[in-house]
């Protein structure tokens, strides 16, 4: 079953909140030592920064997260996992959409485990949960600590399963 655009845009948005609602703190430390996703930047002033957005989007303050990860943007343009946070917490399909395809151009750039995250946000996007739940699935595996990445994968599969069966009309 193919999801409408409004539907795609209403599961990522329902998704970014989930996430959000299930975190309790942000980790000081998020990289592949310490158990978490990595996170790939050039510039430890746009890290701070990236985490800084990221500890107000977790607790629900996605439009003062804004300005940190778009300093991110600007401290390290290349920057491609403050874009997928960027599209996560955008308030338009528009900017969604410019974010997360300047996160996808940037993919190639950032560990396999970020470029999972971002492949699944573009699956996902493009109504193809199949491959958006695979992505997941593989982040998971290779991160079974790091907590942010089983709630999108539980949220996935919770408004995959709302979305798809329909109660019968008899």
């Amino acid at each position: 079953m193919r999801l409408a655009k409004s539907q795609i845009f209403l599961l990522a948005a329902i998704l970014s909140i989930a996430t959000a609602c299930n975190q309790n703190k942000p980790a000081e430390n998020s990289s592949a030592d310490s158990g978490k996703v990595p996170i790939t930047t050039t510039s430890d002033d746009a890290r701070k920064e990236f985490l800084q957005g990221r500890d107000l989007a977790e607790r629900l303050l996605a439009t003062e997260s804004l300005q940190h990860f778009d300093k991110a943007v600007s401290l390290d343009p290349n920057f491609a996992t403050a874009e997928l946070v960027l599209a996560n917490n955008s308030g338009t399909a528009k900017d969604f959409f410019d974010h997360l395809n300047k996160a996808v151009s940037l993919a190639d750039k950032v560990s396999d485990s970020e470029k999972m995250l971002i492949l699944a946000a573009q699956a996902g996007a493009n109504g193809d949960t199949t491959k958006q739940k695979d992505y997941l699935e593989k982040v998971v595996a290779a991160f079974p600590n790091d907590e942010r990445v089983p709630v999108r994968l539980r949220s996935l599969l919770f408004w995959t399963s709302r979305i798809l069966v329909r109660p019968s009309s008899t």
